[in-house]
């Protein structure tokens, strides 16, 4: 159940991860890839059906151009405020808007806080469909 997570200290000469680098991982039990740099062979990653998120997409390949150095190690990778800390265990939860990274002992925490936002939310959206004023439904529920 890990997953891959790359930093390409910004390269921007290949794909960083691809086809054969998601079969590869999938054989040890990997079960997708966060790629701070870029991938190729996209239709190949969607395919085989290994969640793959990254930068951008690149068609050279890496051989030559990029190698991995070390593994199982804290990582910084860009985020919306600069650089972020990934360390191995901790949890990643990716979608098409972007990838959030949890420390691992912030875990509990942090799914309470998203629980209520979920709920919160919902009600938000169930009142805004029945006509009730949006300026109301943030002022009860807080959340848009």
């Amino acid at each position: 159940g890990c997953i891959q997570v790359r930093d390409t200290q910004r390269d921007d000469s290949c794909g960083q991860f691809g086809e054969i680098s998601a079969t590869a991982a999938r054989s040890s039990g990997c079960v997708g890839a966060v790629i701070d740099g870029s991938t190729r062979d996209s239709n190949y990653l969607i395919d085989m059906g290994f969640p793959t998120f990254c930068r951008f997409r690149h068609p050279a390949e890496a051989f030559g151009r990029f190698m991995a150095v070390d593994y199982q190690i804290p990582i910084f990778v860009r985020g919306i405020d600069g650089n972020l800390l990934v360390n191995p265990g901790d949890y990643m939860f990716a979608d098409n808007d972007g990838v959030v990274v949890v420390p691992k002992d912030l875990t509990l925490q942090v799914l309470k806080v998203a629980e209520d936002y979920h709920e919160r939310e919902s009600k938000s959206r169930a009142a805004m469909a029945s006509g009730r004023d949006v300026f109301e439904v943030y002022k009860e529920f807080g959340r848009f």
